[in-house]
C-alpha cells in the first residue's frame, strides 16, 4: 500500500514538473515557423497578387535572439497588354523576444493573437503554414518566381 502511494506521488510530481516547465520550450518558440499573407492590389495600370512570408528561426546566439526573413512573391499583370512579371524580394533581420512580443526594433513588433501572427507595422494577419522554417524553394513550389538576391 505504501509503495503504491509513493509511486503515485512520484508520478504526480513528475507530471507537475513537466507542466510547470512548459515541456522545455524556449521563450519565443511559439513564433518559430513560416507565416503567410496573400493579397491582391488592383490599380489603374496593373493588377498585382502577392504572397508575403515571414520565416522565423531561432538564432544561434542567445536565449531570446531570433532571425526573421521576409519574402514577398509578386505577380504583376499590366493593363491592357496582359504582360505578366514575377518578382521576389527578401529581407532578413534580427529580432529579440521580450514579454510575449518579438521586436525587430522600436518601430516594428510582432505578436500572436488567436494563433495568427500580427505586426504593428501593417494590418495584415499572417496564417501559420508550417511549424518549420520553409526554404524559398518550398514557398515557390514550382510557380516560377525568381530566386531572391
Amino acid at each position: 500500500m505504501m509503495k503504491k502511494i509513493t509511486i503515485s506521488l512520484t508520478l504526480l510530481f513528475s507530471i507537475l514538473c513537466l507542466v510547470l516547465s512548459g515541456c522545455g520550450k524556449q521563450a519565443g518558440s511559439e513564433f518559430v515557423g513560416t507565416w503567410k499573407y496573400s493579397g491582391i492590389y488592383r490599380g489603374e495600370h496593373y493588377e498585382k497578387t502577392y504572397d508575403t512570408f515571414y520565416v522565423i528561426e531561432k538564432a544561434q546566439n542567445g536565449d531570446t535572439a531570433y532571425i526573421v526573413t521576409r519574402y514577398e512573391l509578386t505577380n504583376s499583370t499590366a493593363k491592357p497588354s496582359g504582360k505578366t512579371e514575377l518578382d521576389t524580394q527578401k529581407k532578413q533581420f534580427p529580432a529579440q523576444y521580450k514579454d510575449g512580443i518579438l521586436e525587430k526594433d522600436f518601430s516594428e513588433k510582432y505578436y500572436l493573437e488567436d494563433g495568427k501572427l500580427k505586426t504593428n507595422a501593417s494590418k495584415n494577419i499572417y496564417e501559420r503554414v508550417s511549424d518549420k522554417s520553409m526554404t524559398f524553394e518550398e514557398m515557390n513550389n514550382g510557380r516560377g518566381y525568381p530566386t531572391p538576391k
